[in-house]
This record gives structure tokens, sequence and C-alpha cells, in this order.
């Protein structure tokens, strides 16, 4: 064996068995944020594991997803891909991103079935109506929905059918107040109202939908006034660059410009509007959480700024504009929305069933169950339109 052959072999194990022990000795990584998921914790070593192969597997995968340097693999595979050659299309797992010529990162539609959410719909607007509780459902186009047009020919991509379909399917709900966001949103440039490389809607979008939903709710509920004009509140671009969930997924060499979030700064709702986060019964919690949006790390989830996600959180507010109290049933489009719902409400209760499972004081609950325990003066669903998973439905009724 000559020299070199010497070195290679070196630095082949030396990198084997740096890794392993690099493994061995640093703090296990719960999750990551690059890839949006749970990592692998060590597996325990039984006897039953050991003669089955089991542990040797799931050992694998724990080694594999505990790297050293895990995420810096990924950018450097990423700079390859999408830098050097330019590839516009980046597959994530099952899931596929195009990067367009003006930098949006878009995700293709797979064609997706609202069935079972229509039918919980139903039933929960039946058992409400029984009660005096009207029940609206904002249709929220996804950003995806509204890009589908320019992903190639080769990425077939359902958004716009699913959303006729899920649309159809809400319209036959009897008592089912329909606010239909996508009407108004269509007349705004959709480059102004989402965000380059997160799946989610800008504060620009939030806000027409925020005005679209209150000029409903109040045609049913006119203590609750008006939308608060948008100069009220100042809004303004804040806070470093933000590289949403698409970024995070296919990692920051896909991304050509980075999106900032805009928030208020005209701040007139934390004097008066506290959240009931923690389980403690105390409502001191902020409203929104500044702090995200300096956060050095370029993967910071900015949105948070808006709020958190787990399965209940109330807002108290000491000087409405109405005595009034309100459910929200959501996902995370409706986050930058809540802030300015609380100013017309004594009460927001912000419900979201992804999070029952996980939620010890919920998981033998409902939303049903737990609207008819508060008896709000009204219930409003707000999701975008590929919220009709199992995740979202299974905890409805």
């Amino acid at each position: 064996m000559n020299f070199s052959n010497i070195i290679i072999s070196l630095f082949f194990f030396g990198i084997l068995f740096g890794s392993f022990f690099l493994t061995m000795v640093l703090p296990d990584r719960k999750v990551s944020v690059i890839e949006n998921r749970s990592l692998a914790t060590k597996p325990i070593l039984t006897g039953e594991s050991f003669k089955s192969g089991k542990y040797f597997d799931e050992y694998e995968t724990y080694h594999s997803d505990q790297y050293p340097l895990r995420n810096k693999m990924l950018e450097i595979n990423g700079i390859f891909k999408y830098k050097m050659i330019d590839q516009k299309i980046a597959e994530i797992g099952p899931k596929k991103y195009y990067r367009s010529n003006n930098g949006f990162i878009i995700q293709q539609n797979s064609n997706q079935n609202p069935t079972t959410l229509v039918n919980e719909v139903k039933g929960l607007t039946s058992e409400l109506s029984k009660k005096n509780i009207p029940v609206f459902y904002s249709i929220i186009p996804h950003k995806s929905v509204f890009f589908e047009t320019e992903l190639p020919t080769y990425l077939p991509s359902y958004g716009k059918e699913s959303v006729k379909k899920l649309r159809d399917g809400l319209e036959s709900v009897p008592s089912l107040h329909l606010v239909d966001v996508e009407k108004e949103l269509r007349k705004q440039p959709k480059e102004e109202i989402y965000f380059k490389t997160d799946h989610h809607w800008n504060t620009n979008g939030a806000f027409i939908g925020y005005q679209k939903i209150v000029s409903e709710l109040n045609k049913t509920l006119p203590e609750i006034g008006d939308p608060i004009s948008k100069d009220t509140f100042k809004f303004e671009k804040k806070g470093l660059a933000f590289n949403g969930s698409y970024a995070r997924s296919t990692t920051l060499s896909f991304v050509t410009e980075s999106d900032q979030m805009i928030v208020p700064t005209n701040d007139i709702i934390s004097p008066t509007v506290k959240a009931c986060i923690d389980k403690d019964n105390k409502c001191d919690d902020p409203v929104f959480f500044p702090e995200k949006l300096t956060e050095v790390n370029p993967y910071t989830d900015r949105f948070v700024y808006f709020g958190l996600n787990q399965a209940l959180i109330r807002y108290k507010n000491s000087d409405p504009i109405s005595q009034k109290k309100l459910v929200i049933l959501k996902d995370s489009y409706a986050k930058p929305i809540i802030p300015f719902l609380t100013k017309h409400f004594k009460e927001v209760d912000v419900l979201d069933t992804r999070y029952f499972g996980e939620d010890a004081n919920f998981k033998n609950s409902s939303a049903v169950k737990f609207i008819e325990e508060e008896k709000p003066d009204a219930v409003i669903f707000i999701t975008n339109t590929t919220a009709v998973e199992k995740n979202i439905t299974e905890y409805i009724q």
C-alpha cells in the first residue's frame, strides 16, 4: 500500500469513527428546524430488540439523524443542486417544490377529498344551531393554490380543483355562514399577499382576511363594530430576514430572496389584551412575540411573532368593542388574524384540533363539547383550503 492510500484510509476511518464518537458524546438534538420534523432518539437495547435486529435498524436511523454537522451536509448538497446546476425543483420526501423565476417557492398540490371535513362541519353546525350559536367558515386559499398556474406542466397540481370541491361541500351545509376571503384576495396582486419562502400569507393578505371576517360577523353580531382601518396600525417591515417553511424544507440554497415580517408599529392591542397560554389559569401572557423577529438563526420561524400553536389559547380584552365571546377553530393561517379580532370581543378562545391528541386536557374531548360548555356568541373556522386532513377533523365532534 502506497503512502497516498494510507492517507485516504486514515481519512476515511477518521471520519467514520470520529462521527461515531461525536454522536456518542454530543447532546442529542430533538428537532430539525430545517427538515421541520422530530429527530430519532437513542434506542434502548433489549434482548428482544437485539435478537430481532430492530435495535440495529433503530440505531442506524438514530445515528443518521444525530450525525454531526447534518444541517451543513444538507446545505452543501443543496448548494450543488440548486446553485451550481440551477435545479428548480426540490424533492423532499413525497413533496415537490418549484422555484419560480421571481423567487417564489411553490409546493405541488395533491388532489384532496374534503368529504370528512364537510361532514364534521355539518355535524358541528347542526348541534350548535340547536343552541342558537352561529357557525362561520372562512375560505382562505393556500399559497400554492394562488401560484398554481406558475408550476410547469410536468408538475400536475390540483389546488383549484380541491378548493372547488371544498366550497361545493360547504355550501351544502345548512345554516353555515361562508366567508369568501378568496374573492377579496383575488383583487390584489398575489405577490403582495404571500411570502416567497413560506407557505403562509403575509400580513397584507391576513389583514384583508381580518377585514372580510369582521364584516361578515358584523351582519350577525353588529355589536362588534366595523373592521379597524389598516392605517391605524402603521404596519412596517421589521426584523431580520425571514426564511420560511419552504426554505427550511429545501435549505437556504433554494432561496433567491428572503422575506421580511410586516408588523404593526402602533400596537393598540397589547395594552388591553392578554393571552392565557400557560395552564395556570393566569392571563398574563403576551399577544405578540417580538423576540422572534431578531433571533439570529436564519431558520427561525418568525411567523411565531403572531402567536403559538397549541390546543387552546384564550385571549381576554379589558376594553373590548363589544362584550361578545368568539371561538375560533384554526390552523396556522389564523395566527396573524387573531390579534386584530381580539379588539372586537371580550374573550376569544382559539382551538387548534391538530394538537388535541397531544394535550391531556383534550384527548377525550372535542370542539363541540368545548363550545357547548363555553357558550360563545359565535364560532368561526379560520383555516386554509388544504386543511382537510384527519388531524384537523378527528376532534371536531
